[in-house]
C-alpha cells in the first residue's frame, strides 16, 4: 500500500467518510512488517480534538480493493497532530533509510521484525516545526529496538534512540 491509496480510501470509503464528518481527522498510520518488509496490515486512527477520542481502523485488501474495519470511539493517550499529506516519501524508502543506517554496525542480519508509524510530529527541537514524519521502529534479535524518526518530506532522519526490552 502506497500512501496514495491511503489518501483514496479517506475520500472513497463511505465508513470513513462518515468518520471523518463527525469531527475526527487522520492523526496516525500503523504498520507492522515481518522480516523481509511484508505488510501485514495498516491501521489508520483518527483523533477528534473535542472529545480526545481516537477510532481504529484496519484496512485489508480483498478481491484487489481495500476494506476498513471501522472500530469504535476510545479515550485517546494523548493529543494527535492531524496528518496533512505533502510530497512524502513512502514507506519502502523510510525502511529503506533506517535499514542504511543499521547496516553500519552491522545488525541487518539480526531483524526480527519493523513497527512503523506516520504521523505529525515535531521535526525540530529547537524551531517549533511540525511535520510528517515516518517513526522506524526496528526490533532486532536480543530484543534490543532502534528507533529512528524520518521527516517524511526530506528523508532526513530526525532522531535515532536505542532501548532493550528485556534487561
Amino acid at each position: 500500500m502506497q500512501l496514495q491509496d491511503i489518501k483514496d480510501i479517506l475520500e472513497r470509503d463511505a465508513g470513513i467518510k462518515k468518520v471523518l464528518s463527525s469531527g475526527y481527522f487522520l492523526g496516525s498510520v500503523f504498520i507492522m512488517l515481518e522480516q523481509d518488509s511484508t505488510v501485514k496490515d495498516w491501521r489508520l486512527i483518527f483523533y477528534n480534538p473535542s472529545t480526545n477520542m481516537i477510532i481504529d481502523s484496519l484496512i485489508s485488501r480483498e478481491s484487489g480493493k481495500y476494506k476498513a474495519d471501522i472500530g469504535y470511539p476510545v479515550d485517546s493517550m494523548k493529543q494527535l497532530r492531524k496528518i496533512v499529506f505533502k510530497d512524502d516519501i513512502e514507506l519502502e524508502n523510510a525502511i529503506e533509510i533506517a535499514r542504511k543506517e543499521f547496516s553500519k554496525i552491522g545488525l541487518d542480519s539480526m531483524v526480527l521484525n519493523y513497527l512503523v508509524s506516520f504521523h505529525c510530529k515535531k521535526i525540530s527541537k529547537k524551531d517549533n516545526i511540525f511535520g510528517n514524519v515516518w517513526s522506524v521502529n526496528v526490533v532486532f534479535k536480543g530484543l534490543t529496538v532502534m528507533m529512528y524518526d524520518i521527516d517524511a518530506a526530506s528523508g532526513n532522519i530526525v532522531r535515532i534512540e536505542n532501548m532493550r526490552l528485556v534487561d
